[in-house]
């Protein structure tokens, strides 16, 4: 099992999104499986994350997704926002606390907001 996180193309965006944007793409055995970006909001000043998973994936990618993640996210000098999307992901708490977020108590577009202190 191979897990491998990298930069992403346009062409990875347009692959995955349909819109071109920039981040990393996840590639787990050869197959694009996520995507994941972190992006100054310059209306509030703050990064805002976010990660998608195309499939469910193995409990091993699944490991090896988290450990690479939350690597990324300590080597930030600035904290990380996100939205938990918990009616359409049920499992997204569970994930953002695996990933070290915690919730903020602000809601915005109608989610809670999450935050990972660097």
């Amino acid at each position: 099992m191979i897990t491998v996180i990298k930069p992403a193309t346009i062409g990875d965006y347009l692959a995955f999104y349909k819109a071109p944007m920039s981040g990393w793409v996840i590639f787990a055995n050869g197959e694009r499986v996520g995507m994941a970006g972190i992006a100054l909001n310059e209306t509030d000043q703050k990064f805002w994350g976010y990660f998608n998973i195309k499939d469910k994936v193995s409990s091993e990618v699944g490991a090896d997704l988290i450990r690479q993640i939350r690597g990324g996210l300590k080597a930030m000098t600035e904290p990380v926002y996100v939205l938990c999307q918990e009616c359409d992901f049920p499992q997204a708490p569970r994930l953002l606390k695996a990933l070290g977020f915690k919730p903020t108590g602000e809601i915005k577009e109608g989610q809670e907001v999450w935050k990972c202190q660097a």
